[in-house]
C-alpha cells in the first residue's frame, strides 16, 4: 500500500487574513442584523389594531414567515457558504454583505405584508 503526500499548503497570506477577520466580523453583524429583524416583526400584529371584527390576518402570518423564516435562512446560509470559501481559501467577506442586503429586504417585503392587513 502506497500513500500519495498530498502538497503543503502555503501559509495564509495577510490579506487572507484580513478576509477571514472580516467575513467573521460581518456575520457577527448579520445575526445582529436577524436579531433587530425578529424584534421589529414582534410589531406586526400591531396591524390587526385596525380590524373591528373579522380580519384577514393571512399576510400577517406571510409576514412572520418572511421576516422571521427567511431571515435566519438568510444568516444559516451565509455562515455555510462562508465557511466553505474561507476553507477553499476563496475572498468571503462579501458573502454577509449580500445576506445583509437580503435581510433588510425581507423586513422591507414583512413589513409591506403587515400593513396590508384589513
Amino acid at each position: 500500500m502506497t500513500f500519495t503526500q498530498q502538497p503543503a499548503r502555503p501559509p495564509r497570506t495577510t490579506n487572507q487574513t484580513v478576509d477571514i477577520v472580516m467575513t467573521v466580523v460581518l456575520l457577527v453583524v448579520q445575526g445582529l442584523a436577524f436579531m433587530v429583524s425578529v424584534y421589529i416583526s414582534l410589531f406586526f400584529g400591531m396591524a390587526t389594531d385596525s380590524c373591528s371584527g373579522e380580519c384577514d390576518t393571512a399576510p400577517l402570518d406571510a409576514a412572520f414567515l418572511i421576516t422571521d423564516g427567511g431571515g435566519l435562512l438568510t444568516l444559516a446560509l451565509a455562515i455555510i457558504v462562508s465557511i466553505v470559501l474561507l476553507v477553499r481559501r476563496h475572498l468571503a467577506f462579501w458573502v454577509p454583505l449580500v445576506g445583509i442586503a437580503i435581510q433588510i429586504g425581507l423586513v422591507i417585503a414583512g413589513l409591506y405584508l403587515a400593513s396590508s392587513v384589513g
